[in-house]
């Protein structure tokens, strides 16, 4: 559980420092950052399984290559 808060903190860290240094997106303060990364978590959360899912065909065929293939781009 532990190691689930501080990936969503370092990804929250993260979006508030690229906001901050870079013209890609605005980030107003921090707690913005942590709405932003707990939207990206729960896609994540919701995307990555039906992906998997629907992949399992060519995951069988392939021996599942295509699975590190999968997990390199979700």
């Amino acid at each position: 559980m532990n190691t689930v808060i501080i990936k969503f903190l370092i990804m929250a860290f993260s979006i508030y420092l690229v906001g901050k240094f870079t013209k890609l997106y605005y980030v107003e303060d921090f707690f913005t950052a942590l709405a932003a990364a707990l939207i990206l978590a729960l896609v994540n959360a919701v995307v990555r399984p039906i992906l998997i899912f629907l992949t399992i065909i060519p995951t069988i065929l392939t021996l599942d290559y295509f699975c590190f293939w999968l997990m390199d781009f979700a």
